[in-house]
């Protein structure tokens, strides 16, 4: 987007090709961002979380007892400690055609991902809680992976999931019209395989996530920089089995950029 410095430059009879005056980029750039981070949680502890080293793995055992003797630590969380709220987070699409998996928010057995959470460190700072992180021993019997889309579809490749007969989520046909009939009698007909690289979306602050019981009102409070509010607030209302109202969910005047990422649930 065109930056216009001059405000009497910009005509303002008309909206289509014409430069617009960017309204957010002086409060930013002179720190009067509003991000998550900024906001005053003094009072608050903080948590960190150990992810798997393995794109595909069985989680044998899980020894947490040094990390809860570091000082400052206030707890440590795996999917046995968590028990009652580790539940499935069901699809944000569904067709009943999918090959539907158990999602669960920290791995139970199996790690099928890089990156996929194994325990949560709560304490007094996020300092001591990544300290607390390097002391938990994780006993994994790695399996073999695949690592893209065309390695997973090959015959006998993994199983992404465990249990699953195919590394395939679901598999439609869509047709308009009578593509046969138009490529038989088209000029010209192109036949390529492209390949796209991994993307992702890169915010200036990456997904964080605040939150307090309001004894008052008898509400969790939760600060979340998401894209979606609403549907983050039904899931939580979900996990802990209590209505939405019970739930005040909000998300700062800025996070950063989602790009899709924060709108998913996290």
């Amino acid at each position: 987007m065109t930056q216009v410095s001059d405000v009497g430059a910009i005509d303002k009879t008309r909206q289509l090709g014409t430069a617009t005056l960017r309204r957010e980029d002086e409060r930013l750039l002179t720190g009067g961002g509003q991000f998550l981070d900024d906001l005053p949680f003094d009072d608050f502890y903080e948590a960190a979380i150990l992810r798997s080293s393995y794109a595909h793995a069985r989680i044998r055992s899980i020894d947490t007892a040094a990390a809860k003797k570091l000082r400052g630590v206030i707890a440590v969380f795996t999917a046995r400690e968590l028990g009652p709220i580790l539940k499935d987070l069901p699809p944000k699409v569904v067709h009943p055609k999918l090959n539907y998996q158990i999602r669960l928010p920290i791995v139970k057995e199996y790690a099928r991902y890089i990156g996929e959470p194994i325990a949560v460190v709560v304490a007094e700072n996020r300092y001591i809680a990544e300290d607390a992180l390097e002391l938990i021993e994780v006993d994994y019997e790695p399996f073999d992976s695949v690592g893209s889309t065309s390695d997973a579809l090959k015959p006998n490749a993994p199983l992404v999931h465990v249990g699953s007969d195919s590394n395939v989520a679901v598999h439609i046909v869509q047709q308009a019209g009578d593509p046969e009939a138009a490529l038989r009698v088209a000029p010209h007909v192109l036949g390529e395989t492209f390949q796209v690289t991994r993307g992702g979306g890169h915010s200036i602050e990456g997904r964080a996530v605040a939150a307090r019981f309001d004894a008052t009102t008898r509400q969790l409070i939760v600060w979340d920089n998401t894209q979606a509010p609403h549907y983050v607030r039904q899931m939580l209302a979900n996990i802990y089995e209590v209505s939405e109202d019970e739930i005040r969910l909000i998300a700062p005047a800025d996070i950063g950029g989602g790009f899709g990422p924060k709108a998913q649930f996290y």
